[in-house]
C-alpha cells in the first residue's frame, strides 16, 4: 500500500496536518482543525481557524479578500523560521495547482522510506497507511 496524504488535513492557514507533530502522535492525535474529532489545544484556540472571515469564506484562507492579513504573515513568519514552511507559499500554491497537486509535492518531500517526516520536530513517524 502506498501512503497518501489526506486532503481534509490542510488548514485554512496553509499547515499541511499531515506533517504536524500532533496529528502524527500515536496517543491523543489530532484529527486536523477542520475535521469533527480531537484537536490540539493550539488547533482549537487558533485565532486563524477561528477568524470570522473563514467563517463566511470557502475553507482556506486563500480566498479572504483580506489575505495576508497580520495575523497570517505573523504564523509564516514563524512557521518559515522554525520549520522553514511557508504556509503563505502554501495557499498560493493550492489556489495556483489545487489541492492534490500541493500534497503530491508534499508527498515527495515528507514521505520517506520509514515513515513521514515531521516538519515541527524532524522526527521519522512510522508510516500512516491511507487506502
Amino acid at each position: 500500500m502506498k501512503i497518501c496524504f489526506d486532503e481534509l488535513l490542510i488548514a485554512p492557514c496553509g499547515i499541511n496536518c499531515n506533517i504536524c507533530r500532533a496529528h502524527l502522535r500515536d496517543k491523543n492525535n489530532c484529527v486536523g482543525c477542520m475535521a469533527e474529532g480531537n484537536k490540539a489545544n493550539h488547533c482549537l484556540t487558533c485565532g486563524i481557524r477561528n477568524c470570522e472571515n473563514l467563517k463566511i469564506k470557502s475553507g482556506l484562507f486563500i480566498h479572504c479578500r483580506e489575505f495576508p492579513c497580520k495575523l497570517m504573515r505573523r504564523l509564516d513568519e514563524r512557521y518559515r523560521t522554525r520549520y522553514n514552511v511557508s504556509v503563505i507559499k502554501n495557499l498560493e500554491y493550492i489556489q495556483n495547482h489545487g489541492r492534490r497537486k500541493f500534497l503530491n509535492q508534499e508527498e515527495r518531500l515528507w514521505i520517506k522510506p520509514k515513515g513521514i517526516l515531521c516538519m515541527h520536530d524532524k522526527k521519522i513517524y512510522p508510516n500512516k497507511i491511507i487506502d
